[in-house]
């Protein structure tokens, strides 16, 4: 993932390669962390007929709009309509 913030430096769209699903779950965390200045962040993941490019940033926010409505007072802060 120093990779990953080291390109965010220059770049707004970074695209991870692994076989790993460990991975994707950081990129979506790190994501979170980056999202001020990335605006994609795919994991391109497995290989053969098992290859897929997920957008960790579509998981980041599905997650975040799920757990805001969860809280509706955290959706009014962040100026959400639940």
């Amino acid at each position: 993932m120093l990779h990953v913030t080291d390109a965010a430096k220059e770049y707004t769209s970074v695209t991870i390669r692994t076989v790993d699903s460990d991975v994707v779950v950081l990129a979506v965390y790190v994501f979170g962390q980056l999202s001020t200045s990335l605006t994609e962040l795919w994991v391109a993941f497995g290989t053969g007929k098992n290859y897929r490019m997920i957008s960790a940033h579509g998981i980041y926010v599905v997650l975040l709009s799920g757990t805001l409505s969860l809280y509706p007072g955290l959706s009014t802060r962040f100026g959400q309509k639940s």
